[in-house]
């Protein structure tokens, strides 16, 4: 049996399904992401780990598949107390694995949003920024999580 590859748009939907408020949904969206091809989808694998707000010990337990990868690849070290990657260690992990480069320009719009939300929440000023991240050609043929 081929293993699904995830791609832009299936990993905006599974997005949807963990962000879902049905449980159910995100215990679907976890099984789907460890029953995928993960070499061939390891870009957007790793947007979801780091953007989907699914705790460790759920990567560890309902997706060994993905944990075991990510302790291959050295993105994680479960010696450690906390196990959480720095942005800028899954996005050099995403490019020494030549991940796809729709992953990457989706890493980066949520990477400087993320970025905007923090420094609001510590109080800064950020209508004094401009943190803007666009891509010079529309790489998507539908819509994206960069245009909403």
């Amino acid at each position: 049996m081929t293993k699904k590859i995830i791609n832009r748009k299936e990993c905006n939907r599974l997005f949807s399904m963990i962000d879902s408020s049905d449980d159910e949904n995100k215990y679907i969206a976890v099984k789907i992401i460890n029953e995928s091809d993960i070499d061939e989808s390891l870009g957007f694998i790793l947007l979801l780990y780091k953007f989907s707000k699914i705790d460790n010990l759920t990567w560890e337990q309902d997706c060994p598949n993905v944990w075991k990868k990510l302790n291959s690849i050295k993105l994680i070290d479960e010696s450690q107390i906390i196990i959480s990657p720095t942005s800028s260690a899954v996005l050099k992990t995403m490019i020494t694995y030549d991940c796809d480069m729709n992953a990457i320009a989706e890493f980066l719009v949520l990477h400087a949003k993320t970025l905007v939300e923090t420094l609001e929440a510590w109080g800064y000023p950020t209508g004094l920024l401009n943190i803007d991240i666009t891509l010079k050609e529309n790489i998507y043929d539908d819509k994206s999580r960069i245009a909403s």
